[in-house]
Formats: structure tokens, sequence, C-alpha cells
């Protein structure tokens, strides 16, 4: 059954930032049918040559993003951190038709978190 938050998405925008200088961010672009990763650490940037989604392959990440409950996690997860370089911050901008949401965290993720960021791998 179609649900109609999970086919009004346009792009999912995330966004992994570790106090150890490295941080993550990957596009999935459902318009233009791409993924867009990019990595830095140590100053350094690299960009990842954009992957090409085939339609049907939409559809089964946002199945998968459905049976995430992605838009039932929480709009913050903020959790405490014992040490300083540990901390690790995430953000997630979904794009639909007509509005934007945002989740975000601080050293907390939703128990869906592994399983959310094998898709963007």
């Amino acid at each position: 059954m179609k649900d109609p938050h999970y086919e009004q998405i346009r792009q999912v925008d995330v966004r992994v930032s570790e106090m150890k200088g490295a941080s993550y961010r990957t596009i999935i672009d459902f318009d233009e049918l791409k993924i867009s990763r990019m990595s830095e650490h140590a100053y350094r940037s690299v960009r990842f040559p954009a992957a090409i989604i085939a339609p049907q392959t939409k559809d089964i990440i946002i199945e998968k993003l459905k049976h995430l409950h992605l838009f039932e996690w929480e709009d913050a997860y903020l959790g405490a951190s014992h040490h300083s370089t540990d901390n690790t911050h995430w953000h997630i901008t979904i794009q639909l038709d007509n509005c934007t949401i945002e989740k975000k965290g601080y050293n907390q993720f939703p128990a869906e978190w592994d399983n959310f960021m094998r898709i963007l791998l």
C-alpha cells in the first residue's frame, strides 16, 4: 500500500559530523534519480561521483524508509557525552512536495539508525 507522505519525498539530505574531524554527507535526490556522497577529514574534502538510480530502485529505497518509520522519529535526539572527542552530530533534511522535515541528533540515535545508514551506503 502506498503512503502519500513517503511518495512525496523529493530529497533526503543526511549529514554526520564527528568531533574527531570526519564528516559525511549523502544526498538522495529522487527527482534527478541520483545519490551524491561527500566526505571530509582533516580539511580534505572528497566528492564521489554521483550514482544514478533506476526508478524501481527509487521505489525500493522509499519502501525501506517506510519500514524504518522515518517520519515517526523524534525531531531531536540529544544525549550526553562523557568524552568531548566522541561527540557525533547528525542532521537529516527530508524535502517533500510542499514542506521540509528535519531530524537531528547529538550523541544519540533512533533505534533504526544502523539500518538507515545501510540504505545510504
